[in-house]
């Protein structure tokens, strides 16, 4: 029961990956520092899955990482990319937060470490889903939600290592996906369409090919990742 729940878990956060992807080539303004660290986070764990000898789980969170980078890309492609002074701060805590993170040995201190790094990454989201809901894709972080409700399902409720994670990713996702919710509920001044449609504009100026009209996102909840 618990490997089916796992294997859900990894399924529905891959299909919110693509549903992220997606909506960054469409229309969504991915935070860049929030992607980047979750790349840097799930690589470190990729990694960490290596010497353990889980190879499936390291090939699973790898490609959690390759989703992760191509939005990066996609923002660096775009030319948006560079952070506000809250996102510089968030990317200087959690770099520092990588680092401790790398010289951890420690179960609990690295699950705890991992939660910090990738709150303090998802804060510029956050924030920005807060001013403008219209840019971030509500169904994506619902479905990550999801993938971390099956994961914390199929682990040891009395294993600090194993509900941490999928449960502070529970919270956090379910939380960004009910405000976006919200925030568009709310009307036209909460659904904060107005800088999205600018960017969309300039882009179409631009001629670029990702521009609705013209052409066509903490992964692995199960096995160590967003």
């Amino acid at each position: 029961m618990n490997r089916l729940l796992v294997t859900a878990s990894g399924v529905i956060t891959l299909a919110a990956g693509a549903v992220y992807v997606r909506s960054a080539i469409r229309e969504a303004e991915p935070q860049i520092v929030s992607w980047l660290v979750w790349t840097a986070l799930l690589v470190i764990g990729a990694c960490s899955s290596l010497a353990g000898g889980q190879v499936p789980a390291a090939v699973y969170v790898l490609a959690c990482a390759a989703m992760c980078a191509a939005v990066v890309l996609l923002v660096i492609r775009r030319g948006t990319w560079k952070p506000g002074p809250l996102g510089w701060a968030c990317l200087a805590g959690a770099v520092a937060g990588l680092v401790l993170l790398i010289f951890t040995r420690a179960p609990s201190l690295t699950i705890a470490v991992t939660v910090a790094v990738d709150f303090t990454a998802y804060v510029p989201t956050m924030a920005h889903a807060w001013r403008a809901p219209g840019e971030e894709p509500w169904a994506a972080y619902a479905l990550f939600a999801a993938g971390a409700a099956l994961a914390l399902a199929a682990a040891d409720r009395h294993v600090f290592t194993a509900v941490a994670y999928p449960l502070y990713l529970l919270i956090a996702d379910t939380a960004v996906a009910v405000m976006i919710a919200g925030r568009r509920a709310a009307g036209p001044g909460g659904k904060s369409m107005e800088g999205s449609d600018v960017r969309v504009q300039e882009r179409r100026q631009r001629g670029d090919a990702t521009a609705p009209g013209l052409g066509t996102k903490r992964l692995g909840h199960g096995l160590g990742g967003r």
